[in-house]
């Protein structure tokens, strides 16, 4: 989600693994084995609310990763958020899901 956490970790980042970047917070990416998705833009641009990125993101690590059900996931979200934030974490979630190409 930023250049001193991506220049920290991409090195272990194994064989096969997913390495995915805020591309609004991160401008050297120091691998090509990465997707890099604007989470912070979207969110500032979307919906004037920078926090909601990490939503963002989780919702393109989901559909990358395809290694959760979507419907189970919303519905994680949904109970899990501060009482009124719902409608706009899940928006947020599916915005990233719909980032992935």
């Amino acid at each position: 989600m930023n250049q001193a956490s991506c220049n920290a970790y991409y090195r272990e980042l194994k064989s096969g693994g997913i390495f995915i970047v805020d591309s609004s917070k991160v401008e050297r990416i120091p691998t090509t084995e990465a997707i890099a998705i604007p989470f912070t833009r979207m969110a500032r641009e979307e919906f004037q609310k920078p926090f909601v990125a990490n939503m963002i993101a989780l919702g393109s690590i989901a559909k990358v990763c395809d290694a959760v059900d979507l419907e189970n996931l919303k519905k994680a979200v949904a109970d899990r958020v501060p009482k009124g934030t719902a409608d706009l974490n899940l928006k947020a979630l599916m915005l990233g899901v719909g980032a992935v190409k």
